[in-house]
């Protein structure tokens, strides 16, 4: 997304659909374990900090970039899905985390 590559194929003409928007939910996954993904760290950080659900971040993340035409998701079980379509209904702005960790940033 930074270096503008999605852009520059959107404006070509490509239409860009996600995969994995959940990450295979990675992201959202709640169980604890001994040495937590720092990436999934942060996420659950910023996403308790702004008052946004997991869910809603991830769909929102996706759905709010401009340059993509269709957002793909899958459930795992009738909970999940319940969540993605909650998700899904929540408005449509941006998520103001929306770039990522800083460089260098830890989860720390």
């Amino acid at each position: 997304l930074a270096d503008g590559t999605l852009s520059e194929m959107d404006g070509s003409g490509v239409e860009i659909h996600t995969r994995g928007t959940l990450h295979s939910g990675q992201l959202l996954s709640s169980q604890e374990t001994a040495n937590p993904n720092p990436r999934q760290v942060w996420f659950r950080r910023m996403c308790q900090e702004h008052g946004i659900s997991p869910w809603t971040a991830a769909v929102r993340f996706a759905v709010c970039e401009p340059t993509v035409h269709r957002v793909g998701v899958t459930a795992a079980n009738s909970e999940e899905l319940g969540r993605i379509l909650e998700a899904g209904q929540a408005a449509f702005d941006p998520v103001p985390f929306l770039g990522g960790p800083p460089q260098g940033d830890s989860a720390d």
